[in-house]
């Protein structure tokens, strides 16, 4: 098989493998308004056992791009897909490239608007819990300043929780 077939093939294969991400980031937004914990579980792992195959790939790709830089003697940062685009004879591969490129820039671009949704989302659940936590921890009538509680004069109230420990 040839160099650009092999290499078409693998970002083929990543291109299938972030839509898979795409949507099981879609899906994540939805679970994390829902507050299925169980389902974002599922998530997750679905999503590193994608990300293991990606890493994998990847792997392969910059195999084959070190190797065709060497025999080019140029820096691998140098070996892009632009630059693939620009050095290969036939169309018909110039045109899988562009292609395979412009749909991989376009996913990506998408996963990485999702995700930072969902970075949103889950900082909120977060904060909302540690605010419902203080609320029902805390002792309002509890000083605000470090001190010796047994020289303290204030009165003590009663929590709902006992936070000793």
């Amino acid at each position: 098989m040839k160099f650009i077939e092999k290499f078409c093939e693998i970002l083929s294969e990543q291109l299938t493998l972030h839509e898979k991400l795409l949507t099981l980031s879609q899906d994540k937004k939805t679970i994390l308004i829902e507050g299925s914990l169980p389902k974002l579980e599922k998530i997750i792992k679905e999503e590193h056992n994608l990300i293991q195959e990606s890493r994998h790939l990847e792997k392969d790709r910059n195999a084959m791009i070190q190797q065709l830089a060497e025999s080019l003697k140029i820096a691998p940062d140098n070996v892009t897909i632009s630059f693939l685009i620009e050095v290969v004879q036939e169309d018909i591969a110039k045109q899988r490239l562009s292609s395979l490129k412009e749909k991989l820039e376009e996913v990506l671009k998408e996963l990485s608007q999702v995700n930072q949704l969902n970075a949103k989302l889950l900082k909120q659940s977060l904060e909302y819990i540690q605010t419902t936590m203080e609320s029902i921890t805390d002792d309002p009538e509890q000083e605000m300043v470090y001190g010796n509680p047994s020289k303290s004069n204030a009165k003590k109230g009663r929590s709902v929780f006992d936070t000793r420990t």
